[in-house]
C-alpha cells in the first residue's frame, strides 16, 4: 500500500512545502489566534501529504500521466514561490519587519477570511465576533477553534492548488496531443 523507502523523503519535501506555503497564513493570523493548534494543523497537512504521496496508487497513477505529474509539480511549485515571494518582499519592503500584506498573501488572506466565515456560519462557531455589549472583540478564539480553521483554510487552499493543476493539466494534455499529431504527420 505504501512505498515506505520514499517515506522519509515524502515527509521531508512536504515539511517544506507545507511550511512554506502555510508562512503567510501564520503570518497574518498571528495576532489573536493560538500559535500551537496552526502548528498542529500544518503538521497534519505533513502527514497526511506525505502519506498520500507514498501510496503506491499515487506512484502508478502518476507514473502512467507524466502530465499530471508536471501539473501537480507547477501547481505546489507556484503556491510555494508565493509564499517566498510574499514573505521576501513583505519583509524588504517593511524594512525588516513581517508586515501583513492582503495583496502579497492573496490566497492565503481570502481562503482565511473564507475559513472563518464558513465555520461561524455552517459550524456555528463565534470567531472574531464582537459579543459584548461595548463592542469589545471576542477573545482568542480557541485551540479547537483555531485547530478547525487552520485544517479548513489549508483545505481551501489545497482546492484552489488543486484548480491549478486541473487547468495546467488540461493545457499539457492539449499541447500533448497537438505534439503528437504534429510528430506523425511529419513521420
Amino acid at each position: 500500500m505504501f512505498k515506505t523507502s520514499e517515506l522519509k523523503k515524502n515527509f521531508i519535501r512536504w515539511s517544506i512545502v507545507c511550511t512554506i506555503c502555510a508562512a503567510p497564513s501564520f503570518v497574518i493570523a498571528y495576532d489573536g489566534f493560538n500559535h500551537m493548534a496552526m502548528i498542529l494543523g500544518v503538521i497534519i497537512f505533513i502527514c497526511l501529504y506525505t502519506l498520500l504521496n507514498s501510496t503506491e496508487t499515487f506512484y502508478r497513477i502518476t507514473d502512467a500521466k507524466p502530465n499530471l505529474k508536471k501539473s501537480l509539480k507547477f501547481g505546489y511549485g507556484l503556491k510555494f514561490f508565493q509564499g517566498i515571494i510574499g514573505l521576501s518582499l513583505t519583509f524588504i519592503m517593511s524594512g525588516g519587519k513581517l508586515v501583513k500584506s492582503p495583496v502579497l498573501f492573496f490566497p492565503d488572506f481570502y481562503a482565511g477570511m473564507f475559513s472563518i466565515a464558513f465555520l461561524q456560519k455552517i459550524c456555528g462557531m463565534e470567531i472574531l465576533q464582537q459579543t459584548h455589549e461595548d463592542r469589545r472583540p471576542s477573545p482568542e478564539p480557541t485551540f479547537s477553534e483555531t485547530l478547525a480553521m487552520t485544517l479548513t483554510e489549508g483545505v481551501i487552499l489545497s482546492l484552489m492548488i488543486l484548480l491549478v493543476c486541473m487547468v495546467v493539466w488540461a493545457i499539457l494534455a492539449i499541447y500533448s496531443k497537438f505534439k503528437t499529431k504534429k510528430e506523425s504527420k511529419n513521420a
